[in-house]
């Protein structure tokens, strides 16, 4: 979502990109003028999307749609920005905060601090990257914890609640890290790694209602008046996946 529905959802809202014959991807090649967009087909794929892009270690699998390429994924992104290959990145506001005071130990990130870093607003303002509450381009509801409809949502959430209280706090002193991977050299084991707590749904509890009007208004963007009955489509398979993903364990 944050790396490419809604910055292009809202290029295409305010009317600064305008695919013809619901070429989408050709309108982006033509406003930016080189980037890293990793794609699983390049039949077709404009060149200046995958400009940026590095590869592996070796300059294999350039652009391609996995990790094998370095700069895949929100992390990827915010290294193509860090190592000087890319003027912007599209990530979530926890990109910065996982990659740099030493939180990725890896030689690329392992010097990198955040206070180096600066959100663009969309006024144009620019803002510290503590202050991403007021100044992003839209909001991603959290990942939401499901339960089979013979089960009960309290009981789960009542355990999960209690764990949260012992294991919760990366300071526990209690052994194990709820939230935290980092003890594994992994990311997300459980949890997502930038998770804070699990909190009740209450009342939203329908897909309308949990992911809001301006996430659904984002997708929406990416139906351009220029597009045919394929955008629809596009779109409505995005929602889809959309909701399919709210489905895996994980709270942010």
């Amino acid at each position: 979502m944050a790396g490419w529905n809604i910055p292009i959802g809202l290029l295409l809202q305010k009317g600064l990109i305008q695919p013809q014959e619901c070429n989408i991807l050709k309108a982006v090649s033509g406003f930016f003028s080189a980037s890293c967009v990793p794609t699983a087909k390049n039949e077709g794929y404009p060149a200046n999307l995958c400009e940026l892009c590095i590869g592996d270690s070796k300059g294999n699998f350039r652009c391609n749609a996995s990790s094998q390429e370095t700069y895949y994924g929100y992390t990827g992104a915010f290294r193509c920005l860090a190592e000087g290959h890319g003027d912007v990145a599209f990530v979530k506001h926890s990109s910065v905060f996982e990659n740099t005071d030493g939180h990725n130990t890896d030689a690329w990130a392992s010097t990198l601090q955040s206070g180096d870093f600066q959100l663009l607003c969309p006024n144009g303002a620019r803002a510290e990257v503590a202050q991403f509450a007021r100044c992003h381009w839209g909001q991603v509801p959290p990942r939401a914890i499901m339960v089979h409809p013979d089960t009960n949502a309290l009981v789960v959430y009542g355990l999960l609640d209690k764990a949260q209280d012992f294991f919760g706090d990366d300071n526990n002193g209690n052994g194990f890290k709820m939230f935290s991977s980092a003890d594994f050299q992994k990311q997300d084991l459980i949890f997502k790694d930038s998770t804070v707590a699990i909190v009740p749904v209450r009342e939203r509890r329908t897909f309308k209602s949990w992911l809001g009007q301006p996430f659904l208004d984002s997708l929406e963007g990416l139906e351009s008046s220029q597009c045919s009955r394929a955008a629809t489509k596009s779109v409505n398979v995005i929602l889809l996946l959309t909701i399919l993903t709210l489905a895996t364990i994980s709270s942010s």
